[in-house]
């Protein structure tokens, strides 16, 4: 079997770089494991930020639409703030990654489905469907890739774990949700809880810094029962999984393949975040790999230099800014949370629409709004 290229993984970041790819001219094969639609352990929250990384409307898998967003502290009196637009669409993975997926077929990709990457040997990427030969190969295969492991490729500084839940609440519940987000921070160790409004239901889950954390699964069922206040709930489904966070701890790329989404270990190391970043090293792949096949670049060094670039300027400093704020989170919430100001700013962080650096050099540029945040003059909007 042969493709100008090979992507392994239809998750966002894999489908995204099929789509682009395929719409350059190229001859494109997307591979996953498991039947497509499949779902996937994720909160589904989907930023402007990610949205802006789509090149097509997938306004008929966005389920809600929330425009405030609640940040407390061990589920204390939470400060909410009315962001004025949508803080964050909300999705289910399943159909969120198979519109994506669809969208690189109608683009011209094969998709080839309940196909299993093996590993790579003599510059052929081995499947349990056979050997395939491909001028470019695209490791989307998450956490832990084999495409990665085939290369001898670190892409993560750390893993941490995770633990999601698809909870059937009363209709009267999921509508008080619907317009809101939830960041509870310090619900678990060196971590936080959150709710995402859903169609139908809620997701609820917990996520940790810590390397391991035992008992996650028991934390999450003991933190829905605390936030849904002794209402019937039924969890519908209760799924752990790791994220590759902090970025990359070197490159990306080796010879013709390249990681990209979570294979390239691209999760925000403070909040979890996944698909944003995803989106956007498929756009990075797919220009690095039009260039390498129309002989406009000697290799794909680009792409990991475009992805150190984005680890230095956005992980570094959430990096930063989530060890201090998990490991001071009384300090913070007082500091910081009970702000109106600084907690609007926060937001921004949360919607996608402010970068980690901008934030906390926003922080101490305007002393005089920092100040009018303790006494709630400070504005209830990230804009």
């Amino acid at each position: 079997m042969k493709a100008d290229v090979v992507v392994v993984g239809a998750g966002p970041a894999g489908s995204a770089t099929a789509l682009r790819l395929a719409r350059a001219g190229w001859d494109v094969l997307l591979l996953e494991r498991e039947r497509v639609p499949r779902y996937k352990v994720c909160g589904g929250g989907v930023t402007r930020k990610a949205l802006a990384e789509l090149p097509f409307d997938p306004a008929d898998v966005l389920e809600c639409a929330p425009t405030r967003a609640r940040v407390s502290v061990r589920s204390g009196t939470p400060i909410e703030i009315d962001v004025g637009e949508v803080a964050a669409w909300t999705v289910m993975r399943d159909r969120f990654d198979a519109r994506i997926a669809e969208e690189a077929v109608r683009a011209g990709a094969r998709l080839m489905d309940g196909c299993r990457a093996i590993g790579i040997r003599d510059g052929l990427l081995q499947t349990d469907h056979g050997a395939i030969h491909a001028r470019a190969i695209v490791g989307a295969d998450g956490a832990p890739s084999r495409i990665a492991a085939a290369l001898g490729l670190r892409p993560a500084a750390r893993q941490t774990p995770a633990i999601e839940a698809e909870v059937e609440v009363d209709p009267r519940r999921v509508a008080e949700w619907r317009n809101v987000v939830l960041f509870d921070f310090d619900a678990t160790p060196m971590g936080y809880g959150w709710i995402f409004p859903k169609a139908d239901h809620l997701s609820i889950g917990l996520c940790s810094l810590h390397d391991k954390l035992p008992g996650l699964r028991e934390r999450t069922r003991a933190y829905i029962a605390q936030v849904l206040s002794g209402e019937p709930f039924q969890v519908r489904s209760l799924v752990g999984h790791v994220l590759p966070v902090g970025g990359p701890v070197g490159p990306v790329h080796q010879g013709n393949v390249l990681l990209v989404g979570d294979a390239a270990g691209l999760v925000d190391p403070f909040l979890g975040e996944g698909i944003a970043y995803a989106l956007r090293s498929a756009r990075l792949a797919a220009e690095a790999i039009d260039r390498f096949l129309r002989g406009e670049a000697a290799d794909l060094t680009p792409y990991s230099v475009a992805i150190a670039e984005l680890h230095e300027r956005e992980f570094r400093w959430a990096d930063r800014l989530g060890r201090i704020v998990f490991r001071h989170t009384t300090l913070a919430d007082r500091l910081a949370f009970r702000n109106r100001y600084l907690a609007a700013l926060f937001v921004g962080v949360l919607t996608g629409d402010r970068s980690y650096r901008r934030f906390v050099l926003d922080c101490w540029r305007a002393p005089h709004r920092l100040l009018a945040g303790y006494f709630s003059l400070g504005i209830a909007s990230n804009r």
